[in-house]
């Protein structure tokens, strides 16, 4: 397309990197490779990756900590395998990214949203989707088929 843009349907088998845009409220696509690098080029509103590999970069979350400006310095990387399809969550584990915390002891990276508070790190996953829990919801999150498995707890006893 002449302004560098795809239609949903061409980024199916692609490798592309997608972070959720909290301005728009959408996911943008940009291109990894090509004369397109590093630009946008669709934005969907759900999108399913193979091979996912979540990424945070520290010089960029240091940015957005030193100047208080936000920044993209989180994303996925993945080969999508479909886009726009509406999906049901329902019994999908919620993975979710924080950048500014609470909490100073926070360790900025990809987790599983337990009940309990955040879980495990997700760093990888085979089949990942990246979705609103709802078309109106203002944020987005990534989701998996299943349980990231719990580590098991270490024992008190010495």
């Amino acid at each position: 397309m002449p302004d560098g843009r795809l239609l949903p349907t061409d980024l199916i088998g692609g490798f592309f990197r997608v972070h959720f845009n909290l301005r728009t409220h959408v996911w943008s696509v940009s291109a990894v490779a090509g004369l397109a690098r590093g630009r946008v080029v669709a934005n969907v509103d759900d999108i399913t990756l193979a091979r996912a590999r979540m990424i945070v970069s520290e010089a960029g979350l240091r940015r957005v900590k030193e100047k208080g400006h936000r920044a993209v310095h989180a994303w996925v990387c993945g080969t999508v395998t479909a886009v726009n399809t509406r999906p049901d969550l329902t019994g999908l584990t919620k993975v979710s990214y924080n950048p500014r915390p609470k909490d100073e002891g926070f360790d900025p990276f990809f987790r599983v949203v337990a009940a309990s508070g955040l879980g495990p790190t997700v760093t990888e996953a085979d089949w990942l989707l990246l979705a609103k829990p709802s078309p109106d919801a203002p944020k987005g999150y990534a989701w998996l088929r299943r349980p990231v498995p719990q580590l098991p707890k270490a024992s008190s006893h010495a």
